[in-house]
């Protein structure tokens, strides 16, 4: 029997797109591995897994873990949610192509609040024998304190994101699957010269087949648009955000390929991605736009905006654990668009980015994180303007500073 091996059928660069809109969803961590356990591709592991999975015997214990869960919800067909032998709450969604199980998305790396830790298998019960006498809790020990509790209802909602992604993958395989028939049929047709009118009808008939299975995709989307709608007439109101918020994601992450894009569609996709960040926390997030319709229509690098967003405000505002309100500003002035960007929670360091050439300067105002974005956002700009851009933090009358980014009008 012909085995399919998913890295044959999808590239990882895509699975890995997957994995980092999945993690900006949800901001739990998450791997893909193979039908045998073995990783292809992860995002975001936590450093108490990492550290586990340094130590050979540790890590052949995660592998067996991971097979065994995966084999279970390869037989229901349904997200398998449990507790790892280290006392981490994981679960397996698996990934299907032509009815067969080609592999599993792993997510988790969490805790679980006390009164549902009953309801989640211990995996360490299934597992052989050899296995039983290693000690690993103790690991979970040393990191408890920066691991992130959710109760079993929040990681449920969590999964049944997973299992729409893991249905996408298997569109995509699939595709392929049948693209690589249709360019062997195209060989056979070539050689077989006596046969052409019937390699002609198969090959018409394995375009039809790949022209219909691209309707699964559409469908999903689709079916997206039909519970939204529905949300909508039964006033479900905050449901129908969430739902069309996870559509646009999906979609954007399926059918962009261009690295500019309109200033309007960056704020629409930063909205919908703080639309699913409300989820998971006590308070919320809102953008304020201020933004003329001119400069909504001028293109930008793709995630500029974004990673703003997450990793100079969002990375104080959970810590602050306080609604807030982000601004988003641009207009237009010189030949050039100025973009201004602000939080009433988030106090910035008054500093010219670009100009600082010191990074230990940098470092000292902010985290590594935040100094990386920032050392990207350079990179991106300079690629796209040259040195005809500025990106700074200015004072404000609040004392809390904005970002002012000043870009180009004719960049196309």
């Amino acid at each position: 029997m012909h085995v399919i091996h998913l890295t044959d059928l999808v590239s990882v660069e895509i699975l890995e797109d997957l994995l980092q809109q999945y993690y900006e969803a949800t901001g739990m961590a998450s791997s893909i591995v193979d039908f045998q356990g073995r990783t292809i591709t992860s995002h975001k592991f936590l450093p108490v897994c990492e550290l586990i999975r340094s130590v050979p015997e540790l890590e052949k214990l995660c592998i067996q873990s991971d097979a065994y869960a995966g084999l279970t919800a390869s037989i229901t067909r349904e997200p398998y949610i449990y507790q790892c032998p280290c006392g981490l709450i994981d679960c397996a969604v698996p990934i299907f192509v032509e009815e067969t199980c080609v592999g599993q998305i792993m997510t988790g790396q969490v805790l679980i609040i006390d009164e549902d830790l009953e309801k989640v298998p211990k995996i360490f019960d299934f597992l052989p024998d050899i296995f039983k006498n290693i000690d690993t809790f103790h690991y979970t020990d040393i990191y408890q304190e920066k691991l992130l509790a959710l109760s079993l209802k929040e990681i449920t909602a969590y999964t049944k994101l997973l299992k729409i992604i893991a249905q996408l993958i298997s569109v995509m395989g699939y595709q392929n699957i049948l693209n690589e028939r249709y360019k062997e049929q195209k060989i056979k047709l070539l050689e077989e010269k006596k046969e052409i009118a019937e390699t002609k009808a198969n090959v018409a008939k394995l375009k039809f087949n790949l022209l219909e299975n691209q309707l699964p995709i559409t469908f999903l989307i689709e079916s997206f648009n039909s519970i939204y709608q529905q949300a909508i007439i039964e006033e479900a109101t905050e449901t129908a955000d969430i739902i069309f918020s996870i559509s646009s994601l999906l979609r954007r992450t399926l059918y962009r390929k261009e690295s500019l894009v309109p200033l309007e569609e960056e704020i629409d996709y930063i909205q919908n991605y703080i639309n699913i960040k409300n989820l998971s926390r006590s308070f919320k997030v809102s953008i304020e736009e201020q933004i003329n319709q001119e400069c909504a229509k001028k293109n930008i690098p793709i995630t500029l905006i974004q990673s703003i967003v997450e990793h100079l405000f969002f990375i104080n505002i959970d810590k602050l654990n306080i609604s807030s309100i982000i601004t988003i500003s641009a207009i237009e002035m010189d030949s050039k668009m100025i973009l201004e960007l602000s939080c009433n929670h988030v106090k910035l360091p008054i500093v010219n980015i670009k100009e600082t050439k010191n990074r230990n300067i940098l470092s000292s105002l902010f985290s590594r994180t935040t100094c990386l974005t920032l050392n990207n956002l350079l990179h991106m700009l300079s690629a796209f303007y040259n040195e005809s851009y500025d990106i700074t933090i200015a004072e404000t009358e609040d004392n809390y500073g904005k970002i002012l980014i000043s870009l180009p009008l004719n960049l196309e």
